[in-house]
């Protein structure tokens, strides 16, 4: 059960001293216009004596109150905006108490009280409605600063769209590359093709695309091939290429051109094609005979295995087995004659192949140069440092040495048949 304690002492007319449990407060004023001071602030009551009605505003807070007074304070109490408002409230209050103790009539207290009340009205302001207009205020500028960082976001995200965007049409439009494009195969449309961008002056993949309602990437062939050809210019990234020809009869000029230039390539790859196409038929006849060689060996066919070596050995393919064979053939028959022309065939054949691979080497990898070509003089291979084979030639050096000691015996064979 909670106890009460609450005592009101009058000290003068007009003036009173209160006493609770909460602590002590001072209440100036007759009946229906009093001010309170106490520890939990200062109040000004104003009403109608009798008749129950009466209003209660808290003009001022204690910071000697506790935690739950300040939050009320905080959410419902007032603050002072305008001071002279409140010094005149002040003394109208103050003249309301004094001069019914000097004997004035009580009506004119309650008038004061009003102007009191007025001005106090006009000079103070709730703190619910300063929170809340700041509250609006920090709420419209975090809009404001949502709205405008929202809008930066979008910005960006929408730069780098276009920026991706345009990078992938720039690793898309021209992907090939003109080193690769087979000018003995032209397109059927090509012609048609080169005639459009001379008259349109615009080198672009997607104009023939669309004129001819064919795929993106035969288009792009056709461009590659119109590049190589001289009539539209280099893949500038999502740019039109710039055409090199500015009239049809320019073009015409380089069409036939290129018709000729074309016919010589082909010719050319037509060449290659039948020494390639001769070359693999060597081989395979130059495989046959060493492999006949070998059989007539094993039957102790000696003069028909010679015959048959040097045949093989007759289109100087780089092959070691039959000249081997001869060298050693010869030798056992003491035809050291034809052991030497047979050695000497075999260092210039296995020269020109180790010169062969060496310029091979050296258009892959130029660094290599001083390498191989050093190589080639003390006729060694080069090893990468993963210990991988960079270059690897025939051994000459044997040869030279085989062919020393063979003329040496064909000398000496010469002066015992002269003796």
């Amino acid at each position: 059960m909670a106890l009460y304690f609450r005592k009101r002492i009058k000290i003068l007319p007009g003036l009173h001293m209160n006493i609770s449990k909460s602590g002590t407060s001072w209440s100036v004023g007759p009946r229906g216009a009093k001010v309170n001071f106490g520890e939990r602030g200062t109040y000004v009551t104003t009403g109608i004596p009798g008749t129950g009605i009466y209003s209660r505003t808290k003009v001022r807070g204690n910071n000697m109150s506790n935690h739950r007074t300040q939050s009320n304070n905080a959410d419902s109490g007032y603050e002072i905006k305008n001071y002279t408002g409140c010094l005149f409230s002040f003394i109208c209050y103050a003249l309301a108490v004094i001069l019914p103790i000097c004997g004035v009539h009580f009506s004119i207290s309650i008038f004061l009280v009003i102007i009191g009340f007025a001005f106090h009205l006009s000079s103070v302001e709730k703190k619910g409605t300063v929170k809340k207009n700041n509250e609006v205020d920090n709420d419209n500028n975090t809009k404001d600063t949502g709205i405008s960082i929202n809008k930066t976001i979008i910005n960006t995200v929408k730069n780098e769209e276009e920026f991706i965007t345009e990078e992938k049409k720039e690793k898309i439009e021209y992907p090939s590359s003109v080193e690769k494009v087979d000018m003995t195969r032209l397109d059927p449309l090509f012609e048609d093709a080169a005639r459009l961008v001379v008259i349109h002056q615009q080198g672009s993949t997607s104009l023939i695309q669309r004129k001819f309602a064919i795929g993106y990437n035969r288009a792009g062939r056709i461009m590659d091939q119109l590049e190589c050809a001289g009539i539209v210019g280099e893949t500038s990234g999502i740019k039109a290429r710039e055409v090199l020809c500015k009239d049809e009869d320019e073009l015409e000029y380089k069409l036939n051109h290129l018709e000729k230039s074309r016919f010589e390539r082909l010719q050319q790859k037509q060449e290659e094609e039948f020494e390639e196409a001769s070359q693999r038929e060597i081989q395979n006849e130059s495989s046959r005979l060493i492999k006949l060689g070998i059989d007539l060996e094993k039957e102790g066919m000696i003069n028909e295995a010679i015959a048959v070596y040097e045949k093989a050995i007759i289109p100087q393919l780089p092959a070691t087995h039959p000249y081997d064979r001869l060298m050693i053939l010869y030798r056992k028959k003491k035809d050291y004659d034809n052991e030497v022309r047979i050695i000497k065939i075999a260092i210039s054949v296995f020269m020109k192949e180790n010169e062969r691979r060496a310029g091979r080497i050296i258009e892959e990898d130029s660094s290599l140069y001083n390498q191989v070509m050093q190589a080639l003089e003390t006729n060694e291979s080069i090893r990468y440092e993963d210990g991988k084979w960079a270059f690897v030639q025939y051994d000459v050096m044997e040869y030279i040495t085989r062919l020393e000691k063979a003329q040496k015996l064909y000398k000496k064979s010469q002066e015992q048949s002269k003796l």
